[in-house]
């Protein structure tokens, strides 16, 4: 529940940065998102970052790998992404999350992956491409690629870097922890947002940009990496990375009602089968081995 909590909000967050990127710039965005939401939080996480701060900063190089890669560096690239490919092209490329978790799960965790959990990932994997592909594999040979598609694929190595980082995070509060990745976020994307102030680039404000950074600095942003956060500790970041299958296919959701787009069989089919997916890859947890006794 907490991993599709976050998952929920993040894919909110791509319907609302897709309404509003053409009013702010993505440097920008990155930074004005983290400074917000660190002033949401810090009234609530002082007392325990206060606490916390000497044993954090024994592991500060980790915890700002931590920053800049899943909080600077890949919500910067998505924001990049979406000026110049397609909601098609994003969707396909969000679904090599799982696989490039699990490998860099591999190379620093030492963490192998099952042949069930691979059936599990190509499972999730099948119902990500239908749903890409409008339930028509012929449209396969019309994709385009654009310069956006490679700032994702960056951006998808990035983020995928973050929640195997996070299997040696410090002991300390899950608050304090979140509040100095959000810190260390906001202080290593300043350089790129005054560079758009140097190249001219400002944000056009309205109603529509305030509340959507307003939504996006809560909930996709505290909630979301709070939820994510909780969920990668209790379950490893294998299983979870798998959840990220969901957010093609609830993103075409939430277009459907907030944006009036319309939805078809092959969202409701690429959603059973990541479903299906998801409960291969957790197969042995949802229903381990009776141990046999004599």
């Amino acid at each position: 529940m907490l991993l599709s909590g976050a998952v929920l909000f993040w894919s909110g967050n791509n319907v609302v940065a897709k309404a509003i990127i053409g009013q702010i710039p993505p440097f920008s965005f990155t930074f004005l998102r983290w400074l917000i939401a660190s002033l949401l939080l810090l009234p609530f996480t002082w007392t325990y970052v206060r606490r916390d701060w000497r044993k954090a900063a024994r592991s500060w190089i980790r915890l700002l790998l931590i920053a800049l890669l899943g909080i600077c560096a890949f919500n910067t690239l998505l924001y990049m992404a979406v000026q110049t490919t397609s909601a098609v092209n994003v969707g396909l490329i969000t679904s090599l999350f799982p696989v490039c978790i699990a490998l860099f799960s591999w190379l620093i965790l030492k963490i192998r992956v099952s042949p069930v959990q691979m059936l599990g990932m190509l499972i999730s994997f099948t119902g990500i491409i239908l749903v890409i592909v409008h339930g028509d594999l012929s449209t396969i040979a019309t994709l385009e690629f654009v310069d956006g598609d490679l700032w994702m694929v960056i951006g998808i190595i990035c983020g995928s870097i973050y929640p195997v980082l996070l299997h040696d995070k410090p002991d300390i509060h899950p608050l304090s922890l979140l509040m100095i990745i959000i810190l260390l976020g906001m202080l290593v994307s300043l350089p790129l947002y005054l560079i758009d102030l140097l190249q001219g680039r400002y944000i056009h404000l309205n109603g529509s940009v305030v509340t959507g950074l307003l939504y996006i600095s809560l909930f996709p942003s505290i909630l979301a990496y709070m939820l994510w956060n909780r969920g990668i500790e209790m379950v490893g970041a294998n299983r979870a990375g798998l959840y990220l299958n969901l957010i093609p296919i609830l993103t075409a959701i939430m277009a459907a009602l907030f944006l009036g787009e319309s939805l078809s069989w092959y969202h409701f089919a690429g959603l059973f089968l990541v479903i299906c997916g998801m409960l291969f890859f957790n197969l042995r947890q949802l229903f381990p081995m009776v141990p046999v006794t004599r």
